[in-house]
């Protein structure tokens, strides 16, 4: 008997939740135990690592009740983009354990995976935990290899896995009025033999939890713990900055008034390419392949004499031909089952920022683009889209583009126009109107411009101001944990304001004409240039274009090398320079002509022009 299925159903009755309708069970023991209260539950739930894509076919086993709870709970007040983590089989004990002491006093003990803690998925975990119980007690046994590569699982884990452990203590006792998180941690650096030692050790010196050496945390508005002293005192700082967007912001204290995501279409290796010709090859291909997968299942429904499409498991039916699509849980549960026949058209296709400084076709088609956001709209009239990472990303990366932005340009991308274009309806006519209008606040621009003692400031001259912020190292290094795990904010630095919309001005126009900007050389070694020298017709083909460990030598080909300038390493964006992006994301590319080395040439210049902007920002201390 699956001890997920152990607990009642919950319906709501009125404004109040009464309990009803036990699973089915096989066993008087599995009834006796759901009519028993518990006020102790302690274990040590599994854990499973979710499937990497919908081809894999390899996804958590669903518990109806208990994925229910969590889809109302957990996923519902979570602000991350993707919540499928909240469905890893540890997680559904601590939903199930929360529901099974039935509001009553009671202690639950896990000892389990402690991704929770940290992990923006997460984040309506962290929130809901401090909700249903008073007390939360953490002891972190270390030993992630993901977070610290020098660890080693059999080593250092307690396990002798890859994933950090902790034991959690959750305690419901109505004698408190508040809700508080403790904290205790031990030396990631130990041997699993060390830990064990210490864990007895403990348990002969402490007759009671609350003895030990616990630091209280703190909880802030974006659902995260906050454990160390340091980062509790910026965390609180951060909440006093501006926000750049919140959704749940009824003051619309804010600085845009809306913001969007990056184009995901989870099928990047068909829905782009650099080639338009090729796009329409690969596009063709894999709408073919799509249509005869309509037919199959419309003749499969007629011949089953299926009523209800949503009983059909789509992820047994199709057919997984990797040579032909890419299937992803949209294109099959809500393209698929709508039985629509798809159409290639030309005039889907549209230009797009994929990573930086990496301009691609892509083919913007809502069939075969998963979030495909409103980019069609948004592109309607002169627009920039300045793009900041989402939550949860291991970098803080910002930049700026006039192209549809992919969600990778940096990593989870959420991005703010400088214009936004929405659809209304008009009363009694069954059409819609375009409105066209600033995408900055009028609170913003009023309080910007009564903090900054300056009425000529525009919307315009917030936007770049923005931008300028998103390159200042001193807020970055200051206010990273931040950055990323909680929604974008920035400081109002009246003094500055002015300097750093100027600066954020310059980078965006260097930014946005990076395929314009001025050469710097690349200069030849002294085998390229002998055979440039020998050589009428020069070979362009790329061919295991590369950098050397060294990071001195760029090899194009097996005939074209270059000296890598120590400058051109002084500026990056999601985690890579300028030139890095180039050499990853142009290995591929069919040259013909020196394309790619005058663009890598102009990347160069990119670098060394934006490192100059940024030392400038840097010379005066704004934060």
């Amino acid at each position: 008997i699956d001890t997920l299925e152990l607990i009642k159903k919950e319906t709501q009755v009125g404004e109040t939740f009464e309990m009803f309708a036990m699973n089915d069970v096989n066993s008087e023991r599995a009834k006796r135990e759901l009519e028993t209260d518990l006020f102790v539950i302690i274990g040590n739930p599994p854990y499973n690592a979710s499937q990497e894509t919908e081809d894999q076919n390899n996804k958590n086993t669903e518990n109806e009740i208990i994925d229910g709870r969590i889809a109302d709970t957990y996923a519902k007040v979570s602000k991350a983009q993707l919540v499928n983590k909240l469905y890893d089989p540890y997680v559904k004990f601590f939903r199930w354990a929360s529901d099974r002491l039935n509001k009553q006093n009671g202690v639950v003990c896990f000892i389990s995976n402690n991704s929770f803690l940290t992990d923006i998925q997460f984040d309506g975990m962290r929130k809901l935990l401090l909700n249903d119980f008073h007390r939360v007690y953490h002891f972190d046994l270390g030993g992630d290899v993901y977070l610290n590569p020098k660890l080693s699982g059999t080593k250092h884990n307690v396990f002798g896995i890859k994933v950090g452990v902790g034991i959690t203590f959750l305690v419901r006792n109505k004698k408190y009025s508040d809700s508080k998180i403790f904290y205790h941690r031990l030396e990631e650096t130990l041997t699993r033999k060390e830990k064990e030692d210490i864990i007895s050790e403990y348990k002969d010196e402490y007759k009671n939890l609350s003895e030990l050496d616990w630091s209280e945390g703190y909880f802030d508005s974006c659902n995260n713990y906050s454990f160390d002293k340091t980062n509790i005192e910026t965390a609180k700082e951060y909440e006093n900055f501006i926000e750049l967007f919140n959704d749940e912001n009824e003051n619309e204290k804010q600085i845009f008034k809306a913001k969007y995501p990056g184009i995901s279409t989870n099928r990047n290796e068909w829905a782009f390419s650099f080639s338009e010709e090729e796009l329409e090859k690969q596009m063709k291909t894999t709408i073919k392949f799509y249509n005869e997968e309509v037919v199959r299942l419309e003749e499969y429904i007629k011949e089953k004499q299926i009523k209800d499409i949503k009983k059909i498991n789509l992820d047994n039916f199709v057919r997984i031909d990797e040579s032909k699509i890419k299937w992803s849980r949209d294109l099959k549960k809500r393209k698929l089952k709508s039985l629509k026949k798809a159409k290639f058209d030309k005039h889907k296709i549209r230009f797009s920022l994929f990573r930086p400084f990496t301009g691609k076709h892509l083919y913007y088609d809502t069939t075969f683009v998963d979030s495909p956001s409103k980019y069609n709209l948004l592109s309607q009239t002169d627009n920039l889209f300045l793009c900041t990472n989402g939550l949860g990303s291991k970098k803080i990366s910002s930049l700026l583009t006039d192209k549809f932005p992919n969600l990778d340009l940096v990593e989870k991308a959420q991005v703010f126009p400088l214009i936004n274009v929405k659809e209304v309806e008009i009363k009694g006519k069954n059409e819609k109107k375009k409105i066209v209008e600033n995408n900055i606040s009028d609170w913003a621009i009023e309080t910007f411009r009564k903090k900054c003692k300056d009425e000529k400031i525009k919307a315009e001259d917030i936007f770049y101001y923005v931008y300028g912020m998103f390159h200042l190292p001193v807020f970055i290094n200051n206010y990273e944990r931040n950055l990323k795990n909680c929604s974008p904010r920035v400081p109002l630095l009246a003094k500055h304001f002015h300097t750093l919309s100027e600066i954020g001005k310059k980078l965006s126009k260097l930014h946005l004409n990076y395929e314009r900007v001025k050469e710097t050389p690349l200069k030849p070694t002294k085998d390229t240039l002998k055979y440039l020298k020998t050589k009428k017709k020069i070979d362009y083909n790329i061919e295991k274009m590369k950098i050397s460990r060294d990071k001195m030598i760029l090899t194009y080909n097996k005939e074209l090398e270059f000296f890598i300038p120590k400058e051109a390493w002084s500026y990056e964006v999601n985690g890579r320079t300028p030139l890095e992006w180039i050499v990853d994301q142009y290995k591929d590319y069919s040259a013909t002509k020196d394309e790619i080395i005058k663009l890598m040439n102009r990347c160069i210049t990119v670098t060394t022009e934006s490192t100059a902007l940024i030392k400038e920002l840097s010379k005066n201390k704004l934060l």
